[in-house]
C-alpha cells in the first residue's frame, strides 16, 4: 500500500510581551506580588506533575498521562513573562537532584529525571527572553558537573553546555537559528534549512489521525508566513539582548506596520549581528549589545528608543516571567531505554487518537493549539540522541538449485512449520520417509555469542515446532545489536503408555544463522509481523547483518618484505560494516 509523505516545518506562536516587575512602590503592588506568588506556585505544581509521570511508582493508567510536558510548555508559550520563573524552578529541581546524585550510588534511581528536566529547561531557554546572565551561568555550571557522570548524562550535558555557552555570549542565537532552519528563511550567514519527511503507514496510523495532522499543518502555515517569522526573529533578538530596555509593545506595533522590504532589511541586519558575533572565538557581549541597540534605535527612532532605555534602567528589578495504532516492540523498547521518550511519545498515543476523533473546530477566529504537530515538533527538536538498531538480511531458498530471494527485517523473523502435503494426501509418512511426530527436523548452524566477544560456530540438528528470531530484546539489559533466537524443540519420550512429545524452548544469541529443513516439511517465514512479507514453501534460509552499501568493496593494503628483502604489497578485502538504523531519542539508552 502507498505511504503518505508529509513535509513539516517548525511552527511558532511567539507573542511579544512586557516584563512584570517583582519590586515596586506603586499602588496595587501587594496584588502584583501575590500574583507573582501564584504564578510560581502554579508552575511548581506543573513541574511536580511532570516528575510524577516519570516516577516508577506512578499509576500505570492516567487520563492525562504524558500531557504534563505539553501543558507546562503551553503555559509559558501563552504567557512568555512566566519563562524566567519556570527556568528558576527547573534549575532548582535539577540542582537538588544533582546534589544527591553526584558520587552517591544509592541515589542513582533519581538520575532518570535529570535528562527530562534538562530538556524541559533547554526548550524554555531557547524561546524565552528576559533570562538573566546569572541563570544562564548556573545552568552552564550544572551541565559541566554532569560531565563526570556516565553516558548518556555526560553526552546530553555536553550538547547542552555548548549551546548554553553560545546563548550566554550572544542572546537569541538558539531561537534565531531554529526559526531560520525550520522555516527556510533565506540568509547567507546561516544557510541551513531543515525538512522533515513523515512516512505514514496506513496499516498503523488511522485516517482520522492523518486528517487531524493535515488540518493542524494547514492552519499553522496560514498563520506563520515568512513575514511573521522574520518579525519573530527580530523581536526575539532585540528583547533577548536588550532586556527591559526594549519596549516590547512599541516594537511589536512597529514591526507589524513595516512593509516587507523594511522587515527584510532589519531581519538581515539582526541575523548578521548574531551570526558574526557567534562565529568569533571570544565574542564581546558589550559589542553585541551595542550593535543591537543601533538596530533598535533605527527601527523605532532615536526618541522612542531612548525613552525605552531610560524607563528600563531602574535598579532592583527582575523580569518574571477509528483505529488506535499499537506501539509495537520497537516503540516499547525505546520507552524502556529512555523514560522521557516513554512519557512524551508513547503515552500520548491514546490522547492523539482521542483528539483525532473529535469534530474539527469551525471557529476560525480562535487560535487552536496544534497538539499533534506540537508533539512531533518537540520530538524533532529535542530528540537528538540516536539508538542504533541492526538491520538483518535474510536469504530465502525455495529450491536449493535456484538463486535465493533476499529481504530484510528489523525486529522479528518468525518461522512456522507447514503441515505436510504428503500427510494431507493420506500417504503413510513412514513409507515416504517423513519422520513421525510434530514439527520438522532442522539443521542449525550459527555463531554463538560469548561474553569474550569471540564467536564460536555451532552446528546442531533437532526437531522443532517453530522458531522466533528477535532483533529487539525483551529487556533493556540485553544486547540489541544481535539476534535472540528462541527454538521450540520437540522432545520425544517413551513410557509404558507409548511415545509422547513435549515442547521445550531453548534460547541463544547470535549474529548470523543458517537453518535448513532435513525432511520433507516446508517452512513459512514472516518478517516484522507484516502479512505482506510472508514467504511459504521455504527449505532453507540464512540470516546475517545487512552490510552497508559499497562497504564490502573496500580493500586494505599491507606493505611487507619478502625473504629476498623486496617490498611486496598484500591486498585483503575489508569486512563490510553492518548497516544500522538510527532512531533518535531524548537521551539514548539510560542504564
Amino acid at each position: 500500500m502507498p505511504y503518505t509523505a508529509l513535509i513539516l516545518t517548525g511552527i511558532y506562536d511567539r507573542r511579544c510581551w512586557r516584563t512584570v516587575e517583582t519590586t515596586c512602590m506603586q499602588p496595587g503592588c501587594q496584588t502584583q506580588i501575590q500574583l507573582h506568588g501564584y504564578v510560581e506556585l502554579d508552575l511548581q505544581r506543573s513541574v511536580q506533575a511532570v516528575l510524577r509521570e516519570l516516577s516508577a511508582h506512578a499509576p500505570a493508567l492516567q487520563s492525562n498521562q504524558g500531557m504534563g510536558r505539553w501543558s507546562l510548555h503551553k503555559k509559558v508559550e501563552r504567557d512568555p513573562a512566566k519563562s524566567p520563573a519556570l527556568v528558576r524552578i527547573l534549575l532548582r529541581e535539577l540542582e537538588k537532584v544533582g546534589s544527591l546524585s553526584f558520587g552517591q550510588a544509592e541515589s542513582e534511581d533519581l538520575r532518570h529525571v535529570i535528562i527530562p528536566l534538562l530538556h524541559t529547561l533547554m526548550y524554555v531557554l531557547t524561546k524565552a527572553t528576559g533570562i538573566t546572565e546569572e541563570l544562564y551561568q548556573r545552568t552552564y555550571t550544572f551541565c559541566t558537573r554532569l560531565l563526570t557522570l556516565p553516558t548518556p548524562y555526560c553526552t546530553v550535558a555536553l550538547d547542552c553546555a555548548i549551546r548554553l555557552k553560545t546563548e550566554t555570549a550572544v542572546p537569541g542565537t538558539l531561537y534565531q537559528r531554529t526559526v531560520i532552519a525550520e522555516q527556510s528563511l533565506v540568509n547567507e550567514l546561516y544557510p541551513y534549512q531543515e525538512r522533515v519527511f513523515l512516512f505514514v503507514d496506513p496499516e498503523l496510523v488511522s485516517a482520522s489521525v492523518c486528517s487531524a495532522l493535515l488540518l493542524e499543518i494547514e492552519a499553522a502555515q496560514e498563520q506563520q508566513t515568512p513575514e511573521a517569522c522574520m518579525r519573530h526573529v527580530v523581536s526575539h533578538a532585540l528583547q533577548a539582548a536588550l532586556g527591559e530596555a526594549c519596549q516590547a509593545g512599541v516594537l511589536h506595533r512597529k514591526l507589524q506596520a513595516s512593509p516587507r522590504c523594511t522587515l527584510e532589511r532589519y531581519f538581515h541586519a539582526v541575523v548578521a549581528a548574531v551570526e558574526q558575533m557567534a562565529s568569533e572565538a571570544n565574542p564581546s557581549r558589550a559589542g553585541y549589545l551595542e550593535r543591537l541597540e543601533e538596530i533598535y534605535s533605527s527601527l523605532l527612532g532615536p526618541a522612542a528608543a531612548a525613552g525605552g532605555r531610560c524607563g528600563g534602567k531602574s535598579g532592583g528589578r527582575e523580569s518574571v516571567t477509528s483505529r488506535h495504532p499499537e506501539l509495537g516492540e520497537l516503540a516499547t523498547f525505546l520507552g524502556r531505554a529512555d523514560p522521557w521518550y516513554e512519557s512524551t511519545v508513547n503515552t500520548l498515543c491514546p490522547a492523539i487518537h482521542k483528539l483525532a476523533q473529535m469534530p474539527p473546530c469551525l471557529d476560525t477566529s480562535r487560535a487552536v493549539d496544534p497538539f499533534i504537530l506540537d508533539v512531533i515538533t518537540y520530538y524533532i527538536r529535542m530528540g537528538t540522541q540516536p539508538i542504533y538498531f541492526q538491520i538483518y538480511t535474510v536469504k530465502i531458498f525455495n529450491d536449493l538449485s535456484q538463486n535465493p530471494t533476499e529481504d530484510i527485517f528489523l525486529s522479528e523473523l518468525k518461522v512456522k512449520i507447514q503441515e505436510s502435503k504428503l500427510l494431507k494426501d493420506g500417504f503413510s509418512s513412514k513409507r515416504r520417509g517423513v519422520a513421525e511426530g510434530p514439527g520438522a527436523e532442522l539443521s542449525l548452524c550459527y555463531q554463538k555469542g560469548l561474553l569474550s566477544h569471540r564467536p564460536r560456530e555451532v552446528t546442531i540438528s533437532l526437531r522443532a515446532a517453530g522458531l522466533v528470531l528477535k532483533a529487539i530484546p525483551a529487556s533493556d539489559t540485553e544486547d540489541h545489536t544481535c539476534l535472540n533466537v528462541s527454538v521450540t524443540e520437540v522432545v520425544k519420550s517413551s513410557n509404558l503408555a507409548g511415545r509422547s512429545f513435549s515442547m521445550v524452548t531453548n534460547t541463544f544469541r547470535t549474529a548470523n544463522i543458517q537453518i535448513q529443513s532435513q525432511d520433507q516439511r516446508l517452512l513459512t517465514l514472516s518478517l516484522d509481523k507484516d502479512s505482506r512479507r510472508t514467504f511459504r514453501d521455504v527449505v532453507r534460509f540464512e540470516v546475517f547483518p545487512c552490510p552497508e552499501p559499497c562497504s564490502g568493496s573496500q580493500k586494505s593494503k599491507t606493505l611487507w618484505l619478502n625473504s629476498q628483502g623486496q617490498k611486496e604489497v598484500e591486498t585483503a578485502k575489508v569486512k563490510p560494516r553492518p548497516l544500522q538504523m538510527p532512531i533518535n531519542t531524548f537521551s539514548g539508552i539510560v542504564q
